[in-house]
């Protein structure tokens, strides 16, 4: 079927992604669970990793930062769409990764000596699953690709690319964050702590401490009667666009 599309249509890059979004509403079940998309990234994992690696060494290309920018910064308007570069891989570009260094170098001032130490750890993390990964990798062979230790490698760098997410959020959107989440109300540490309970289960509780300027946020958006969003919207159908005549916005 998508080979076909491309000799039918002069697009076939925007084929393929109708059939999925075809597919995904037709069939609830369908070969793109859990399993299957762990093996995809796990089969880019040792490119990855290696590209964040290597650019700890190196000098960050603007233009890539530039890209993450675009990517996170939630004050930038969406762009229209480049179907030609649609894919489905990333073929062992994990930009923000690759980035994660110089994030770094740009977050320290922004966060606490806590948070930045958390930061840090991410990065430690990388070094330390890249290591066991050659390390797997040797002991088993071929039969690594196809062994329970794969995927739980796989897990934990998925849980690592969500800390490496939540780093260059906070760069992109430093001085830009909404009034219901503002700098420096500790959320980037909560997350980082979050993700790694994950990774470590006994270690890294959240202690009071951690919480209490995002129970404050909590707390102000509740008696506000406000929801909370780090990038604000209205609800389809709120009192206040009503009452407006301003068009209805949803979440979508």
């Amino acid at each position: 079927m998508i080979g076909a599309r491309y000799y039918l249509r002069s697009g076939f890059g925007q084929g393929m992604f109708q059939k999925l979004l075809r597919d995904f509403g037709m069939n609830g079940l369908i070969d793109g669970n859990s399993f299957v998309n762990m093996r995809v990234v796990g089969n880019q994992m040792e490119l990855a990793l290696a590209k964040a690696l290597k650019a700890r060494n190196e000098p960050f290309d603007a233009a890539r930062r530039e890209m993450l920018d675009e990517i996170y910064d939630i004050r930038r308007p969406v762009g229209p769409p480049l179907w030609g570069k649609l894919g489905l891989s990333a073929n062992g570009d994990d930009i923000g990764l690759s980035g994660l260094a110089d994030a770094l170098t740009k977050l320290k001032p922004l966060v606490s000596d806590q948070e930045f130490a958390l930061a840090e750890r991410v990065m430690d993390e990388i070094v330390k699953l890249d290591a066991v990964r050659r390390e797997e990798n040797g002991r088993l062979g071929r039969a690594f690709a196809n062994s329970a230790n794969f995927y739980a490698l796989t897990d934990r760098y998925c849980n690592l690319n969500a800390a490496a997410c939540c780093i260059q959020f906070a760069v992109a959107n430093a001085g830009g964050m909404p009034a219901s989440l503002p700098d420096g109300s500790g959320w980037l540490g909560y997350c980082l702590k979050r993700i790694f309970h994950w990774i470590y289960p006994t270690d890294f509780l959240p202690e009071a401490e951690d919480v209490s300027r995002l129970i404050e946020v909590v707390d102000m958006l509740y008696k506000e009667n406000r929801a909370f969003s780090v990038f604000p919207y209205e609800y389809a159908g709120s009192c206040d666009s009503l009452e407006q005549g301003g068009k209805l916005l949803t979440s979508l």
